[in-house]
């Protein structure tokens, strides 16, 4: 088996945390890897990358550092 460029996991991630934003039954972090054939952890670190990034941009977060 050819061995998956950095490019193409990038991308797997992106569909599984748009996946996991959109499907709000099936969103177990087992369910997501198996889907998109990717391990947890990195399942778990795209969705936890992601919070952060909309945490930091949320409108309470921006007012709170005033």
């Amino acid at each position: 088996m050819k061995k998956r460029s950095t490019k193409h996991l990038k991308e797997l991630q992106k569909k599984a945390v748009e996946y996991y934003f959109q499907n709000s039954k099936n969103n177990s972090l087992e369910y997501i890897s198996k889907k998109f054939n990717i391990a947890e952890d990195m399942v778990s670190n795209a969705i936890s990358k992601e919070l952060k990034k909309r945490f930091d941009n949320s409108f309470s977060r921006r007012m709170s550092r005033y």
